[in-house]
């Protein structure tokens, strides 16, 4: 089921990314978000899933969306020897 259809890999873990987000299921965007880096793609992508959010879910929960993708993404800048903190807009360029 997952290699049929047109979808490329990184489109469709965004689309999966996207549905966690919408019932705001932390353990599911925490691990969709690691399946998006798995798949290539980059930190400004996988934040627009959640900012592209914002009309349907609301600006506190694209938000809180947002924060759990940004564990995800300082976990890399971790592994990559890069100390933590909280991910800016601006630093999402650091991790492609």
């Amino acid at each position: 089921m997952r290699a049929s259809g047109p979808l490329e890999d990184k489109t469709r873990e965004l689309v999966h990314l996207a549905i966690a987000i919408g019932p705001g299921r932390k353990g599911a965007v925490h691990s969709h978000t690691r399946k998006t880096l798995d798949a290539s793609c980059g930190a400004e992508e996988i934040r627009q899933t959640a900012i592209l959010s914002i009309p349907t879910i609301g600006f506190p929960a694209a938000m809180t969306a947002l924060s759990w993708i940004d564990d995800i993404l300082n976990e890399q800048l971790v592994k990559n020897g890069r100390p933590l903190r909280r991910l800016s807009v601006f630093d999402a360029n650091r991790l492609n």
